[in-house]
């Protein structure tokens, strides 16, 4: 098909950072200090973008200063993350988060980032031995990733969704853009690109009946991890998923933030201990799925968070610290009903499942296709819970790593991946003169409904297998009726071309990993196999090759 609808626009940057979140401005910000070209792409806008758009108020961390003279060290660090995490996890990627952190947040302080809350550091127990969680008003730190992006001479390019990489001998040497507002399809050029996109929050049905109510980023489309799925990337962990515990209807992360103990209906605390929360010390069963619905079937629901007995200067704290770990919706809506914390429990209950798998790769960032980099809490899989930690550690390796690659190669010749433009294009072309047919909401619903149906909490072969097939006939389908009105829409049906690529990986792996295995984080149950089998502790390492599913097992890697 002719093109007919689209400008296309042609750009080149030594270093392309696909996402313009906490991790891809880090490593846009590192680039451009190397002396590298850089061109930092976001389908939204990078001042409020990314799962941290509207602020953290924590992050976790070894801190010499503080923890020096406690006597806890970055492998004592490890363990924890490891006990309470659950073992499937390479140790390295801790070990190298807890061994720069430090030295991250001491640099982005110059940055202006304010890490000191009244003029010291302050630290809050969560899941290490001691207090590592640094609490600080962390509301504002997109706007000055921004400044100091611009201030260092990144090229940034917002309202902007990267449609694929592209690749030629094996490299990936750009990718492939389109604009969300005007009806432009961009061809980067580059010499290595960074995968710094957001994770993957609508891949199940949601808690409650709106799509985009969900407790974290509700654009997450994992987009960079279907991109890196088709580019023949290596991924792990995609048949985990986890869940979180909140506030019920009002969906949002930071439910560790409050200060207040979990009970149910009838006033009794699910942890036992009526004092098990103060402003240095969580009431660990607020992050807790499985607490939560055990309690729940248990006949002991609806559960609340109780802040009855905190005091005014921790239920202040707790208010700003909210209002920094992006609350501020939630703070407005219970004073808009008329609903105080601290005379009416407020109701608790779950969210829906999170695949938490993604990229594996090294601690330099670079995965298992040359030319390619990842980096950030929401596209690595190999480590749990990295978050904001990782995305600032990370984030400045892959900028490294990746203009280290860019000056041992050259730009490529673009033309060799003018079949795969081409294609595109009129795919695109395609679902925008349609002006009959399925629009992006149902064939999004429908991968989700495939998801909560066949691959949620109940697994096991024939109910996978169903699933895929079913999966398999809603893709085909969406490739030939999909239609949309605008940029805005034609965006939408490619993130749930992106769902449905992940979603085929999720069941595959689900369905490859036969064992059941429990932990507080994650847990996998197999109903056909519902013992763990120690063979299978190992990352189950999916890609895939010439259109085919690809799998093999490797071990965690270990320190000594």
């Amino acid at each position: 098909m002719k093109n007919s609808l689209f400008h296309i626009r042609h750009m080149q940057a030594d270093v392309l950072v696909i996402g313009g979140g906490l991790a891809g401005c880090s490593a846009a910000i590192r680039a451009r200090e190397l002396g590298a070209s850089a061109l930092l792409v976001e389908k939204s806008h990078v001042r409020r973008s990314g799962n941290a758009c509207s602020g953290v108020d924590h992050t976790w961390c070894y801190f010499p200063e503080a923890h020096d003279p406690q006597g806890f060290t970055p492998r004592q660090l490890l363990e924890d993350h490891l006990a309470r995490l659950g073992p499937m996890q390479d140790h390295d990627m801790i070990m190298t988060i807890a061994e720069n952190i430090g030295d991250r947040i001491k640099e982005l302080e110059t940055w202006g980032f304010p890490f000191k809350t009244n003029g010291k550091y302050n630290f809050v127990k969560k899941i290490h031995r001691v207090p590592s969680f640094m609490h600080w008003a962390g509301r504002d730190q997109k706007v000055l990733f921004e400044q100091k992006a611009r201030e260092v001479g990144t090229d940034i390019l917002n309202r902007v969704m990267i449609i694929d990489l592209l690749k030629q001998n094996g490299r990936v040497v750009g990718a492939l853009g389109m604009g969300l507002r005007e009806p432009i399809i961009y061809i980067f050029s580059s010499r290595a690109v960074v995968m710094a996109s957001g994770g993957i929050s609508r891949i199940f049905p949601p808690a409650t009946c709106l799509d985009f109510n969900r407790q974290r980023l509700p654009f997450g489309t994992g987009d960079g991890i279907a991109m890196g799925i088709r580019a023949g990337a290596e991924m792990v962990r995609l048949e985990f998923f986890t869940r979180w515990a909140g506030l019920h209807n009002l969906c949002k992360a930071g439910r560790g933030t409050w200060i207040g103990v979990v009970e149910d209906a009838a006033g009794n605390p699910l942890s036992g201990n009526r004092n098990a929360s103060s402003r240095t010390q969580i009431d660990a069963t607020v992050e807790s799925y499985d607490d939560v619905t055990k309690a729940w079937r248990d006949g002991r629901g609806p559960l609340y968070m109780s802040c009855l007995n905190t005091s005014r200067e921790d239920f202040d704290y707790m208010c700003w610290a909210l209002s920094n770990e992006g609350n501020q919706v939630l703070l407005q809506q219970l004073h808009d009903c008329g609903l105080d914390p601290r005379r009416t429990r407020i109701e608790f209950s779950s969210y829906e499942p999170e695949i938490t798998g993604g990229f594996a790769p090294d601690t330099k960032c670079a995965t298992n296709v040359p030319g390619l980099f990842a980096a950030g809490g929401e596209v690595i899989g190999n480590m749990k819970r990295s978050a904001s930690p990782s995305a600032y550690v990370f984030g400045k390796i892959a900028g490294e790593s990746a203009v280290h690659s860019a000056r041992e190669n050259v730009f490529a010749d673009m033309k060799s991946c003018s079949e795969t433009i081409a294609w595109h294009i009129d795919r695109l072309q395609r679902m925008r003169l349609r002006t009959q047919g399925a629009r992006w909401q149902e064939a999004t619903g429908a991968c989700q409904d495939i998801m909560g149906t066949y691959c949620c909490e109940t697994k096991y072969e024939n109910l996978l297998n169903a699933g895929y097939e079913q999966l398999l006939r809603v893709r085909r389908r969406a490739e030939q009726t999909l239609c949309a009105a605008g940029q805005h829409e034609l965006g939408r049906c490619l993130e749930a071309f992106n769902l449905m690529d992940i979603a085929e990986a999720a069941l595959l792996c689900s369905r490859e990993r036969r064992e059941t295995r429990l932990n507080r984080y994650d847990p996998f149950r197999r109903v056909d196999h519902a013992e763990e089998n120690p063979a299978m502790d190992k990352f189950l390492v999916y890609s895939r090759k010439d259109n085919q599913a690809s799998f093999r097992w490797r071990a965690m890697r270990v320190l000594n």
